[in-house]
């Protein structure tokens, strides 16, 4: 028996499957649990899988356009493979959670983010871009590096200890957002918010002051150090301060 028509069956809880080249158009999948199983070349366009619990599966070259993913439990899913991630065009993500999961590349354009909840995920290289994040998520410890997220809402979201090396943060909305110990190496950062921000122990190194709003902004006082080498100026510690500590 098959996938949708056990699902049609009643069942609800499935491990190991392997399903290649599969049309999972329109399938409706709710709450369904699917454990360590593998799918490749699958068409999830307009599926409904709201509720669904999905632990150690992977997914290769997989479409997800316009699938109902809201409410969804990804524990330690794999979407990546060389040449063929997958793709969540206009994907609803509201509610969802995400554990431990790898979506190197994959492109989450125009998809809804509605307080979904990432933590230490990988989406190096992965397309935001247009992303409905709404000032509502949560991404923690994850891995944005190279990530395109040109003009994300992300204000108040706590995104602490999160990698944005050489990410693509341009008119991005950071404002009082958490992003205590963030790396924002080589990050472009032209025309970003980040006013009110708690950067204390972020790696700013690379920040051009000159062209962000710093207002009211969180730092360590060693992080100063960062931004006045970015200005080019250089600190001496007053002789007479230096005295007194003798």
């Amino acid at each position: 028996m098959d996938l949708l028509s056990a699902v049609a069956a009643g069942k609800r809880l499935f491990r190991r499957q392997t399903l290649e080249d599969a049309d999972l158009r329109e399938a409706d999948l709710t709450d369904v649990v699917i454990k360590h199983s593998t799918f490749t070349n699958c068409d999830f366009h307009r599926a409904n899988l709201i509720g669904c619990r999905l632990e150690d599966c992977t997914f290769v070259n997989c479409r997800f356009s316009d699938a109902d993913l809201s409410e969804c439990q990804f524990t330690r899913c794999t979407f990546y493979a060389p040449d063929q991630p997958c793709s969540f065009v206009h994907a609803d993500v509201r509610h969802s959670k995400w554990e431990e999961c790898d979506v190197r590349l994959c492109t989450f354009e125009k998809a809804k983010f509605l307080r979904a909840y990432w933590h230490q995920v990988n989406a190096t290289g992965a397309i935001f871009f247009r992303t409905e994040f709404q000032r509502s998520v949560t991404f923690k410890e994850c891995n944005f590096s190279l990530a395109d997220l040109r003009d994300a809402d992300l204000r108040k979201c706590d995104l602490s200890k999160c990698d944005f090396s050489q990410a693509d943060l341009r008119e991005a909305q950071l404002k009082e957002a958490n992003l205590v110990t963030c790396n924002f190496a080589g990050t472009n950062m032209i025309h970003a918010q980040i006013q009110g921000a708690d950067l204390r122990g972020a790696n700013i190194a690379s920040f051009d002051v000159r062209q962000l709003d710093m207002t009211d902004v969180k730092l360590y006082e060693a992080q100063t150090k960062d931004i006045a080498k970015g200005l080019g100026i250089k600190l001496f510690e007053h002789p007479l301060l230096a005295s007194e500590d003798m």
